[in-house]
């Protein structure tokens, strides 16, 4: 293939031509080929096609036909694959897609740069009010701050200022003694305030049943990576896709998997993520983004009624090992709204409604209002 003279000229076109690639549900050359001989449009087809009209203006073809429209036909008709493949080099020689026996996949770079674009694009949403919090005090994130307050009762002896401290006791005894001796006295100690900046570990499950068609399963992609993108550092975030069965894949990897669809097994979905999340440390959330209600269990179709008591024994399990159940339904049925309300109830979780247009702004804001809430200061 030649080397393309476009990439700096066209970053974002490439850009376009990459997310496209990321909501393509088949990402073969031969299958993207009959998508644009077809006419959909799309940045790609806009640059294959002006690539095959260079190839026939080389060609002379181009004067041959006088009418536009029929030029347009004719451009179409002489599209080959290679002109599809030909076109992506650009996106290959970047690094954020790689091209194996005809099928495209799309690297941890390629996923950057996607996560990057739709970082962008939510970073207007509204800031909230905050206000006062419940801190849970867990075993990570205690920081000591460089500002001091007198010692209380229950405060930990090893955050103890030792300088201000003696520095209060000799203060003390030259007023009241008119000597430099150290003789400590409660009023005396002073301890460093503590910071929580609590770690979080998020575990988002993604429901990649039959159920869930392409716009869906594109939103809940763009919420993976846009989660990926605007976590804190030493947060951890684990992805998990299910249908019939689950898999824990690597976080930029949510742009290549794909299941076979059919069947939800929601059970063992969740089992899984609280499995995975019970050896962290910090404040532990699985976010189940689904638009259905459980029908399978170990792999066999039972239907809803035999399906739920062992969704709801894992639901349970889940609170039971302090993992918090955040339910995001893309479904406006009032059975799969009254299945989520039940869930988040057991679990005492959170549920959202959502659309696919509006999934990455939900995800978003909750994470950042959940991270506010645990970052308090004390």
């Amino acid at each position: 293939m030649e080397n393309c003279t476009r990439c700096k000229a066209a970053q974002a076109e490439d850009e376009m031509i990459l997310a496209e690639l990321a909501h393509s549900e088949n990402r073969g050359i031969r299958s993207l080929f009959q998508q644009l001989r077809d006419g959909r449009k799309s940045a790609l087809r806009e640059r294959v096609v002006e690539h095959v009209r260079e190839r026939l203006s080389e060609e002379d073809l181009g004067e041959q036909v006088e009418v536009p429209g029929d030029y347009e036909r004719t451009i179409t008709n002489k599209m080959l694959p290679k002109d599809v493949e030909e076109c992506l080099e650009c996106c290959i020689q970047q690094g954020t897609i790689e091209v194996e026996k005809g099928q495209i996949r799309i690297t941890p770079k390629g996923g950057r740069k996607l996560a990057n674009r739709i970082k962008i694009k939510l970073e207007d949403l509204p800031k909230r009010k905050t206000g006062t919090h419940k801190i849970k005090d867990l075993d990570y994130g205690l920081d000591l701050a460089t500002s001091s307050k007198k010692y209380e009762i229950g405060d930990a002896y090893q955050a103890i200022n030792i300088p201000k401290t003696l520095i209060h006791s000799l203060e003390r005894n030259a007023i009241e003694d008119n000597h430099s001796r150290i003789s400590l006295q409660q009023q005396d100690i002073h301890v460093y305030e503590r910071t929580f900046d609590t770690r979080m570990c998020l575990a988002l499950v993604i429901d990649e049943s039959g159920s869930m068609g392409e716009d869906k399963r594109n939103a809940a992609i763009d919420a993976c990576l846009a989660l990926a993108k605007f976590k804190k550092t030493n947060d951890k975030l684990k992805v998990f896709v299910y249908s019939a069965e689950v898999k824990e894949i690597p976080v930029w990897e949510v742009l290549n998997i794909s299941l076979p669809g059919g069947t939800t097994d929601m059970r063992i979905a969740l089992q899984a993520a609280r499995i995975s999340l019970k050896q962290e440390k910090g404040d532990k959330q699985i976010y189940l983004i689904t638009d259905t209600e459980p029908n399978t269990e170990n792999g066999r179709y039972v239907g809803f009624e035999a399906a739920m008591p062992g969704v709801k024994r894992e639901v349970w399990r889940c609170r039971r090992e302090d993992v918090t159940l955040n339910i995001v339904m893309l479904d406006e049925r009032a059975k799969t709204q009254e299945l989520a309300s039940q869930l988040a109830k057991i679990n005492a979780g959170r549920v959202f409604f959502a659309s696919p247009s509006n999934l990455g702004k939900v995800m978003i804001e909750d994470y950042l209002s959940a991270r506010k809430s645990i970052g308090a200061t004390r």
